[in-house]
């Protein structure tokens, strides 16, 4: 039974203090250009040791390239 406890402690321990990293922080604005358009502004800020790849990559390379999905709701100016 001893195994068992000492297992489930390791277990608890693991996920029980586990981080979830967000290694990079990003901020929005917008600019009003006329009637309906805006031109969005994305800014990262990333910590020491992280990259982010270009979205735009060769075949060759395994990684996927960022994106950003929002909802118009999130869009403060468009959410009126």
């Amino acid at each position: 039974m001893k195994p068992i406890y000492t297992l489930l402690l390791v277990l608890w321990s693991a996920f029980g203090w586990s981080q979830i990293l967000e290694p990079v922080k990003w901020d929005m604005s917008s600019k009003h250009l006329s009637g309906n358009e805006y031109e969005l502004i994305f800014t990262a800020r990333m910590d020491a040791g992280w990259s982010i790849y270009s979205q735009y990559t060769d075949d060759i390379y395994p990684f996927l390239p960022p994106s950003i999905s929002m909802l118009a709701t999130t869009i403060p100016a468009l959410a009126k």
